[in-house]
């Protein structure tokens, strides 16, 4: 039951006797009861700090900010698509990806910006 080399193990890293050792592994497993655990386990559950496992935090919406030059090709590339292709050309993302099927094929045609570096 006891498995005494994480004990001894226990007790060279700590720096305890082996007896200590065994009373800290008992109690880690829940075999015994350690007094001194239990008053500073009951100290912690009233400092108000809670675990929060597997809680996300709301993420806050982020704007996508469009410049007017990306509109305008956004919306020439669009208008274009259209002419030619009729009702073969959806808008996925507005101001960013399209999508145009011609036959059996699917084509998708993405507007990056690419800005200046801040450096």
């Amino acid at each position: 039951m006891v498995n005494q080399s994480e004990v001894d193990k226990l007790a060279e890293q700590l720096k305890i006797s082996k007896e200590e050792a065994l009373d800290i592994w008992l109690t880690d497993r829940g075999l015994s009861v350690n007094k001194e655990q239990e008053e500073l386990d009951k100290k912690a559950k009233n400092c108000g700090i809670r675990a929060q496992s597997g809680t996300k935090t709301s993420k806050k919406t982020h704007e996508v900010k469009v410049s007017a030059e990306k509109r305008e090709l956004f919306d020439e590339i669009w208008s274009d698509l259209e002419d030619v292709y009729r009702n073969s050309v959806t808008v996925l993302k507005k101001y960013k990806l399209l999508e145009v099927k011609i036959g059996e094929k699917t084509f998708k045609v993405d507007i990056i910006e690419q800005r200046p570096s801040k450096n």
